[in-house]
């Protein structure tokens, strides 16, 4: 139970005693630790996990850091616990390591490197030594500093340029170069230069604000205890100065607006059934598709999925299809009769009075799967499968740029009466609203007529439903889908365009098979309301 008498969400509960794993070993030995971040600021001032927050952050000043994670050597074997960290998970490239529990989520044979994405954690943080001086300190801060930023630095997709970025651009550009496959290594020798030995200053990399209490060595060995969630944990005794200094007004204000994902906190078994929903529906989507002669290609994170993982991104959440509008429009018509109903609904604008989309999607019926205050709306609110039409393209670069804005500006529209519901930020909830007063069946017709304006095949797709619309390059080419192969996914076959390579590093730059950062991997579409019923609540005995 939270401390306002309601059961606690999986992976907040799974977390809890994860830290109390932690804290028991700790005790054990004699190690240190406190709660940090936002588990600090949530001890202190609700007494349990803030609204928006799911797990915990636990911190040791080095020399403690580095026997507990000797002693779970020890500890965790032949238990449900352990320790996942650059050593022995590809693609961790942070300072801090993860006590994590297995969720019982089984993954296909082939998918182990994934299996550590579908458990529960919580994050141990190294509070390194960092000096006697401020000026060692200062040194050390801006050497780790230009080291993350190299480790960070990503290539960017093309067709992205906007003036007003050009100093981010350059200056990422800059560290991009510096970057080489021994930089993470140089990272952590240089943070642990002062190894366990005892000094005046420290420093959190998981900070980028070091100043007053929250720099000071003394101020991690003196501690008290506060209530989480009706445990008791150790924190620093200056605490609340230590978050005076962290969560100052503007960073305070930003991430209390932070909107709840309630994907993270009923945790990785309920997105892994999510996922399974979501296949589900494109193995019933293809037998249509096969059974008719309909055009389609896996797109965006369901082809990166196919192609680096074998199935879902593990942090994905839905699934996409790309389809040429003849082929799109001819699925409309036969769904209707084909689709299993029992099982499944095809929204489109047609279907649903508040359908807030410019593209049709396939739903589970009798699921939940939306954000919040989305059950006011007349619209069907199951897990949803993409479908993106691609209109035929014009030749003519400028039309394509015209088009483009107006679709644009129309998607928007129609889009308005939903978005301004859940907006944060007040001017541009105040901009969708007015948006909001052109009624939105209006605008996709609008819509619809602008984006079929060329009427016949060019050997180019006009794309309306993303951010980037490219003139003949990557998926608006129809020779994604004159020439097709078929890729594997969750253990079936699915149509996917032969230059898929080129198409990923459209999408997500060259360095496509490089995974994001490590705090950005988890579910993208930020849901307040999940219901799934029992959908595949067995899918750990069956191999997921």
């Amino acid at each position: 139970m939270n401390n306002h008498g309601m059961e606690l969400e999986p992976f907040r509960k799974a977390a809890i005693e994860l830290a109390d794993v932690a804290a028991t070993i700790c005790e054990r030995y004699g190690l240190g630790y406190t709660l940090l971040n936002e588990s600090l600021w949530g001890a202190a001032e609700v007494s349990g996990f803030l609204p928006w927050s799911a797990g915990i952050q636990l911190g040791m000043l080095y020399d403690d850091f580095v026997v507990f994670l000797e002693k779970c050597k020890t500890e965790l074997t032949g238990t449900d616990y352990y320790i996942a960290d650059a050593q022995n998970c590809p693609h961790f490239d942070e300072v801090y390591v993860r006590l994590q529990k297995r969720s019982g989520v089984v993954l296909p044979m082939g998918r182990e490197a994934d299996q550590v994405y579908y458990d529960y954690f919580i994050d141990i943080i190294p509070i390194f030594y960092a000096g006697n001086t401020t000026k060692e300190l200062r040194n050390m801060y801006n050497r780790f500093s230009y080291y993350y930023k190299c480790l960070h630095a990503r290539k960017r997709p093309p067709d992205l340029f906007k003036i007003s970025k050009i100093p981010r651009i350059v200056k990422n550009m800059y560290y991009y170069r510096q970057r080489d496959s021994d930089t993470y290594s140089e990272m952590m020798r240089y943070l642990a230069r002062y190894g366990t030995v005892s000094t005046k200053y420290v420093l959190i990399p998981s900070l980028f604000r070091q100043t007053g209490v929250v720099r000071c060595a003394e101020t991690y060995r003196q501690s008290t205890m506060l209530s989480f969630e009706g445990r008791r944990y150790h924190v620093p005794t200056k605490y609340e100065e230590w978050l005076r200094e962290v969560y100052r007004g503007r960073t305070r204000k930003s991430l209390s607006r932070s909107v709840v994902n309630r994907a993270v906190l009923e945790g990785p078994p309920l997105v892994r059934r999510v996922q399974l929903v979501g296949l589900e529906m494109l193995v019933e989507f293809d037998r249509i598709c096969r059974r008719h002669n309909l055009v389609y290609t896996i797109a965006f994170g369901t082809l990166l999925g196919a192609v680096r993982h074998r199935g879902f991104i593990p942090w994905d959440d839905d699934v996409d299809v790309l389809m040429p509008i003849d082929d799109y429009e001819r699925f409309l018509d036969v769904a209707a009769e084909e689709l299993d109903g029992d099982r499944f609904f095809l929204r489109t604008q047609e279907t649903d009075t508040d359908c807030n989309l410019v593209f049709a999607t396939i739903k589970r019926n009798n699921t939940v799967y939306c954000k919040a205050n989305r059950d006011k709306y007349d619209t069907h609110l199951g897990v949803p499968m993409d479908i993106f039409p691609l209109y035929h393209g014009s030749n003519s670069r400028v039309v394509h740029w015209v088009q483009d804005r107006m679709c644009k500006m129309l998607k928007t529209v129609v889009w308005a009466h939903m978005g301004a519901e859940g907006e944060p930020v007040a001017l541009k909830r105040w901009f969708y609203t007015q948006l909001a007063k052109i009624p939105h069946k209006r605008a996709y017709a609008w819509h619809r007529k602008i984006a079929n304006w060329q009427k016949q095949g060019t050997g180019k797709y006009f794309y309306v439903a993303g951010i980037r619309n490219p003139f003949g390059k990557a998926y608006n080419k129809s020779v994604c889908f004159d020439d097709r192969i078929q890729l594997e996914f969750e253990g079936h076959m699915f149509y996917a365009p032969r230059n898929y390579e080129e198409i990923l590093s459209y999408v997500y730059s060259e360095e496509w098979a490089r995974y994001p950062r490590l705090s950005h991997r988890v579910a993208k579409h930020l849901p307040g309301l999940i219901d799934i019923g029992n959908l595949f609540i067995d899918y750990g005995h069956k191999g997921g």
